[in-house]
Formats: C-alpha cells, structure tokens, sequence
C-alpha cells in the first residue's frame, strides 16, 4: 500500500481521471433517447395527460448532460476522448424525444377526427 501511494505521488499522471469517466457513455445516453422517443409517443398517441410527467423527467435526464456539452472547455476534451457523435447524440436526443411526442398529438388528433 505504501509503494503504491509513493509511485503515485511520484508520478501523478497515473492516477489522473478523464473526463469521459465521468460522464455517461454513448450507450446510456442512446438507451435513454429511445426509451424516451417510446415513452413520448405512447403517451402522446394514447394518454396525453402523461406527457406533464413524461416529458419533464425525460427532459431532466437527457438536458442533464448538456451542461458538460456545452462548457468550451470540457466540450473540447469530450471530442477529443469521445467523439463529436457522443456531442451530436447528447443534443439530439431531447429534439427527437419532443419529435415524436409531436408525433404522437398528430397521429392522436387525425384519428379521432376520423373516428368521429
């Protein structure tokens, strides 16, 4: 325990975290986005009342990682460690989440207009 505590403090870039490893990977996110894209155009088409739950919480969990996204700094090394993908996946998916909740009203409305 001893030596590893005085090799890493002698050469502290060993222990030097990155900023992708505290981030979510591509994997949650795209996970979250579909997930998303789902539960927003279920309750839109069947339950719209849903969408003053659904859309908040999948707005807290999708806009919670552009902050990190939009830093200059921090954004940078992203691209740098990521991908511009990781950076083009975290801004699209609150826009096709909020797509296909309109989706959904659309598809909703013209079917009970023909219905009717």
């Amino acid at each position: 325990m001893r030596v590893a505590l005085i090799i890493f403090l002698l050469f502290p870039a060993i222990c030097n975290a990155e900023v992708m490893d505290k981030m979510p990977s591509l994997l949650s996110i795209s996970i979250t986005m579909v997930v998303g894209v789902i539960a927003s155009y279920l309750s839109a088409r069947f339950n719209p009342t849903l969408l003053l739950i659904v859309l908040p919480m999948l707005g807290l969990l999708t806009l919670s990682g552009l902050f990190e996204v939009n830093d200059p700094y921090i954004a940078a090394a992203i691209a740098q460690e990521a991908s511009s993908t990781y950076i083009f996946v975290s801004w699209f998916s609150p826009f096709l989440i909020l797509i296909f909740a309109g989706l959904g009203l659309l598809i909703r409305s013209r079917h009970v207009k023909t219905n009717t």
